[in-house]
């Protein structure tokens, strides 16, 4: 599939309730403990950045925003066992990214995170990619 410069506001408003039936769902679970809670959010994170994973890497843009933060938690997720990995393309400051996770720290969201994250992503989204 080619790079997508925009995603019609149907699209990003059907994730963005996807995402929202999924969290819902979650809270209705009891009891949860703190690592089934950290293994749910962190595939949700998974999921965000897969219903917009074709987006131009020129629109994300090379600094922390919320779409690159996704995007590295989500490699690091896959392919680093949970531990956040640098990404020489994006230039990532913990301190001025959503979650603040240290370069090397352990991956583990937590809902109020994920909301955090999940918010802070959709309105990236709709800056960059929608008209």
């Amino acid at each position: 599939m080619l790079g997508v410069k925009q995603y019609s506001k149907e699209y990003i408003d059907s994730c963005r309730k996807k995402v929202q039936i999924d969290t819902d769902a979650f809270r209705k679970i009891k009891p949860v403990s703190e690592t089934r809670e950290i293994i749910f959010f962190n595939n949700m994170v998974l999921l965000l950045d897969y219903m917009f994973v074709h987006r131009m890497r020129g629109r994300r843009g090379k600094d922390g925003n919320p779409l690159n933060e996704v995007r590295m938690i989500c490699t690091s997720i896959l392919t680093n066992n949970n531990k956040l990995l640098a990404d020489n393309t994006i230039k990532y400051n913990d301190a001025k990214c959503v979650l603040k996770i240290k370069i090397g720290e352990n991956i583990e969201i937590k809902e109020s995170g994920f909301i955090k994250i999940y918010k802070a992503f959709f309105a990236e989204i709709e800056k960059k990619f929608t008209n």
